[in-house]
């Protein structure tokens, strides 16, 4: 069990455990980190989403080449070779496995990115906002062994205005209007004062 929560932790701890919250988690957490991605909270022209994809092998290049290479002047015997290969690859496609991945959308763009085309401030501050609305949701009691949150400068890379934005984050994490649940205990190192 230690193993598994020391795991846990490591992964949290670069932001990537974040990400695997989205791949694993409910519409719910993803339609919340968006809503604080949006024109309410940050301002950002962001969504995130999952993008169903499957890959082939890369050998199917390289054997049209090689049908090119063996007869250039055949093209009927080079036009059958390629169709039936085509029908072959598109069998082959259909049996490929599917993949997940994550996407950012840019609306302003009308274009996706992976995660490692957008910037360096969005892409430090997402696992931080998907980390917040995750523990929001999922801290049961205050024993919980995620219970509590360590961020150290997590202005970092960020506009002011979405310094200000991100102090409402850690406040609308910690804070509960009906106090009726168990919420994150947080301990944030900043020098910003957008966020104190």
């Amino acid at each position: 069990k230690i193993g598994n929560l020391t795991s846990a932790i490591e992964n949290w701890s670069d932001g990537l455990a974040a990400y695997d919250v989205l791949l694993d988690s409910a519409n719910e957490i993803s339609s919340e980190v968006n809503s604080w991605l949006g024109e309410k909270h940050f301002g950002l022209p962001y969504s995130i989403g999952l993008e169903i994809y499957k890959e082939m092998n890369s050998s199917h290049e390289s054997y049209l080449d090689s049908v090119r290479e063996d007869d250039p002047d055949n093209y009927s015997g080079i036009a059958e070779e390629v169709v039936g290969y085509l029908e072959d690859l598109h069998g082959s496609f259909a049996l490929a496995p599917e993949h997940i991945r994550l996407q950012i959308y840019d609306h302003s763009k009308k274009i996706s990115h992976s995660l490692h085309e957008i910037g360096v401030g969005i892409s430090q501050v997402l696992p931080i906002i998907i980390a917040c609305v995750y523990m929001k949701h999922n801290v049961k009691n205050i024993h919980c062994p995620y219970n509590l949150i360590l961020i150290e400068q997590p202005e970092l890379h960020l506009h002011p205005k979405q310094q200000c934005d991100l102090g409402d984050l850690f406040i609308s994490t910690a804070k509960d209007k009906n106090d009726t649940h168990v919420l994150p205990q947080m301990i944030i190192e900043t020098h910003s004062e957008h966020l104190l």
